[in-house]
């Protein structure tokens, strides 16, 4: 994780959160489904 800021990481959990809460409560995608849809753009944000 070299080059990865504090800020940057923060950034992408939030960013994160309010996707998995729009695609859970918005969307009515399945939990799961949208878990991982969340770690993977987390996972590419940070």
């Amino acid at each position: 994780m070299e080059g990865v800021s504090g800020v940057q990481l923060v950034l992408a959990l939030v960013i994160g959160l309010a996707f998995l809460i729009l695609l859970c409560m918005k969307t009515k995608v399945h939990a799961f489904l949208a878990l991982i849809t969340t770690s993977v753009l987390i996972g590419l944000i940070a």
